[in-house]
């Protein structure tokens, strides 16, 4: 099950960010404008002006000797040199494509200076002139996709030896990490591996991001809930924790072929030639559409905490970038929260908000309004429904396509069984307090499901006629003088839609009852002969 809705960059060629020259030559001559400065600072003060200023010194009550101490002309070189590698670095996107070993040997040498007794091993930063900033970069950049490689690699050596779903030729569907918990469930080092593929794949999805992404907040959501299959990243990748601490990982069949064709650049002779091929074989089942969210977006949402109250979150950074802040707003908006600040990520809600939050942030999704049908049942409409259902103490009640609950927060918790094929939207139903939740499509679900209900309370999907297959199969489940109401398209009066038997009461038609429509509706009230 994956989200087949990617935009891939088709040659690696084109993911790797081009580089500014002439913004080198500008490094350079900023670098040497402060190098002179350093130089001639350190002339001046230890030379004939030294005991004018220990004077000044004396008069403040400071040491001359301390600071003449220092002025370690070297050492200030040095820290400047490690500034503008890092800024040399930073107009090419190398840092983000190359392994972590490299990572480190760069990041060791940029902050060697720091140590008043390097360590041996670790070589001082090369001089920062025009030519060697040049070659060295350039260098870099010609072998980005070596290096590129290398970190696949590096993933790909990770995995368990032991477990024979480990493919010796390469990536296969299933991977598996093993000691990714300790024995309390604390997320170890190895989320630096899921760090790794999540980067690679946002390359090959043309996404723009760091070189590392925290996914300690991924594994924590897969231990939380071990033994199910958690979506990654819009479906790029899903991941299943286990008690003992290992974690198995199912790579969209679209990027194991691309991470098997990177990794044959290493090793050519290894990885035969069907696994460096898309596959002809057709996929699974596709998850539905998802609107995929950016990383940016993701971490706001992640610094999200509650306020006093589980019912009540904040987010504790100030405001940023105005795009991410305005898009954080409409999602917790659309969660069924109530801004209590507008000038913050401040929002109040009716059930605990945080472990949805999460999900979000893990899965990188939403489900799409139009694809999943999403159009919440205003208030009005909701109790004028339930009025008309006019259910027992005693009965059961289903409601098909739940949503977030609109219909069945005016019901008995206890009572409602909800199915509701969006995973998000099982979350926040199982938040707000609901025991009987499955996330299904419901003509599946309804097509197995054995047992009837006495009252069934509906708001079908209304696309391309899809109401009237949701409404027979939900008929299909309504007990002998059954109950069943539904909000249906108007024109659905004009259609033969159930079975002969059954009662029919329209009420209606209600105008602009969903928001971003200008639809009209009615209530059905179909009761199932005796």
């Amino acid at each position: 099950m994956y989200d087949d809705h990617f935009a891939l960059v088709e040659d690696t060629v084109e993911f790797f960010a081009p580089v500014a020259t002439d913004a080198i030559a500008h490094l350079v001559a900023a670098y040497n404008a402060k190098r002179d400065a350093i130089i001639k600072l350190a002339q001046l003060l230890s030379g004939e002006y030294s005991q004018a200023l220990g004077y000044f010194l004396q008069a403040s009550d400071q040491r001359s000797e301390f600071l003449l101490r220092t002025l370690n002309v070297e050492r200030t070189i040095e820290s400047l040199d490690a500034e503008y590698w890092s800024k040399a670095l930073a107009l090419t996107d190398v840092m983000s494509i190359m392994p972590a070993a490299r990572r480190k040997q760069w990041n060791e040498q940029i902050m060697r200076w720091r140590n008043e007794r390097p360590d041996p091993n670790t070589p001082p930063l090369p001089t920062f002139t025009d030519s060697v900033v040049r070659d060295l970069i350039g260098d870099l950049l010609s072998k980005r996709p070596q290096l590129f490689a290398e970190r696949i690699d590096g993933l790909f050596q990770s995995l368990s030896g032991g477990h024979l779903t480990n493919a010796p030729s390469g990536f296969s569907k299933r991977m598996i990490l093993s000691g990714c918990f300790n024995e309390y469930g604390h997320v170890s080092n190895k989320s630096e591996f899921i760090s790794d593929l999540r980067v690679v794949i946002a390359k090959f999805r043309g996404q723009v991001t760091e070189y590392r992404i925290d996914s300690t907040v991924v594994l924590r959501l897969a231990y939380k809930r071990r033994g199910e299959w958690i979506p990654v990243d819009g479906g790029a990748f899903r991941i299943r924790a286990y008690h003992v601490g290992t974690v198995h990982i199912e790579i969209h069949p679209e990027f194991a072929w691309r991470l098997n064709q990177a990794l044959a650049l290493l090793y050519p002779q290894a990885i035969p030639p069907q696994f460096r091929r898309r596959s002809t074989k057709p996929l699974k089942k596709h998850e539905l559409l998802e609107v995929p969210l950016s990383f940016e977006l993701r971490s706001l949402l992640g610094t999200v905490k509650h306020h006093e109250r589980p019912t009540t979150i904040y987010c504790p950074q100030s405001r940023g970038e105005d795009r991410f802040w305005k898009q954080a707003e409409a999602i917790l908006l659309s969660l069924g929260g109530e801004q209590i600040f507008k000038s913050m990520l401040f929002f109040s809600f009716d059930y605990d908000p945080l472990p949805v939050i999460q999900e979000i942030v893990v899965t990188g999704t939403l489900p799409d309004k139009v694809s999943h049908q999403f159009y919440p049942t205003n208030e009005v409409l909701a109790r004028h429904a339930v009025d008309l259902l006019e259910a027992r103490d005693e009965d059961e009640i289903l409601e098909p396509s739940a949503g977030q609950g609109g219909l069945a927060e005016l019901l008995p918790k206890e009572k409602v069984t909800c199915v509701e094929i969006s995973k998000l939207h099982c979350v926040i139903l199982r938040q707000k307090g609901y025991r009987h939740v499955f996330e299904a499509d419901f003509l599946e679900w309804a097509d197995a499901r054995k047992g009837t209900f006495p009252r069934i309370l509906m708001n079908p999907p209304h696309k391309d006629g899809q109401w009237k297959t949701h409404l027979r199969a939900a008929a299909s489940l309504l007990s002998p003088g059954g109950r069943l109401v539904a909000i249906l398209p108007a024109s659905a009066m004009r259609a033969a839609i159930l079975p002969a038997g059954f009662s029919l009461e329209w009420h209606g038609p209600f105008e602009n009852q969903f928001d971003d429509t200008g639809v009209a509706v009615r209530l059905l009230v179909a009761v199932a002969p005796t």
